[in-house]
């Protein structure tokens, strides 16, 4: 049986049969309640490759809903090949596209709209908010720091 437990408010553990196989973070977009973060999502190796990403965006495009979010934003490394083509088969759109300084990464900002719009309002909406360069930035040095 799957079952998912909150941990606390933002952090999720999926299980099936008792046995852990992933973990994920929700985390509101600080000063915009519109959006919420998808963060530190890890499938753990022996359930890789089991559709069980796949499944867990469906259940975050739901949970998201259920709290009234509007967008889900999550960054994704180009290298994670896996990830990137799981996060377009479930209508992930990248909205921009940098380097990680400190890394070299290859590093998207990537966003699924829950009210289906199309990426190039998506991207002028998070862009009017806030610039995309300081965004990120505050995302890597205060977010997930």
């Amino acid at each position: 049986m799957v079952q998912y437990k909150e941990d606390n408010p933002t952090y999720y553990i999926r299980y099936d049969n008792d046995i852990p196989t992933a973990k994920f973070r929700l985390k509101k977009l600080p000063y915009c309640s519109a959006i919420v973060m998808l963060c530190s999502l890890e499938v753990f190796p022996d359930h890789r490759g089991k559709g069980v990403a796949k499944e867990i965006f469906r259940f975050v495009e739901q949970e998201a809903i259920r709290l009234k979010y509007t967008t889900i934003l999550c960054t994704d490394v180009e290298s994670n090949t896996p990830m990137r083509k799981t996060l377009k088969r479930c209508g992930w759109g990248d909205v921009h596209k940098t380097t990680n300084q400190n890394t070299g990464n290859t590093v998207y900002l990537t966003i699924k709209n829950l009210k289906n719009m199309d990426k190039r309002k998506a991207t002028i909406f998070l862009t009017g908010f806030f610039s995309l360069v300081s965004f990120v930035s505050f995302l890597i040095l205060n977010i997930w720091n």
